[in-house]
């Protein structure tokens, strides 16, 4: 079982869910607040953000891009999509999540081999992380 644990021995434990059995991400149609990037991408979309700390593909009518958060001088195009809203988000059953704008541009983060690949974080308490190559599950926080 997923289980986190804060510093005060807290523990807060989630569960292994397929992607076709993760209640509803809540994204569609929500604007892009703000895009932050330090050692992972960060895009702010009201009370939720989605957190990528691998590489992924940003597909635009200017191009297509594999991007890695770390390499952050080469994010460029990943800021010119901003500010935009976001149609659809979905999360692929080989657990890539795919994000999908007004303006036709993409964002395809695959799970990685090694490392947490990307979370959903919000609204309210939840969190969605992709665990490195696994089971096809994702852990979830209600």
């Amino acid at each position: 079982m997923p289980l986190i644990r804060y510093s005060d021995g807290a523990e807060r434990r989630g569960q292994p869910l397929r992607p076709a059995d993760v209640p509803s991400l809540g994204l569609d149609g929500v604007n892009l607040a703000s895009i932050r990037i330090d050692h992972q991408t960060r895009l702010q979309f009201d009370d939720a953000e989605v957190v990528i700390d691998t590489p992924f593909r940003l597909v635009t009518n200017d191009g297509d891009w594999m991007l890695d958060p770390e390499q952050r001088a080469e994010l460029g195009p990943l800021t010119a999509i901003y500010p935009t809203c976001l149609v659809t988000a979905a999360i692929e059953p080989n657990l890539t999540l795919r994000l999908t704008f007004e303006d036709g541009a993409r964002i395809d983060v695959p799970q990685d081999r090694q490392y947490e690949a990307w979370e959903i974080v919000g609204p309210d308490s939840r969190l969605i992380v992709c665990p490195p190559e696994g089971d096809g599950t994702l852990s979830v926080w209600q």
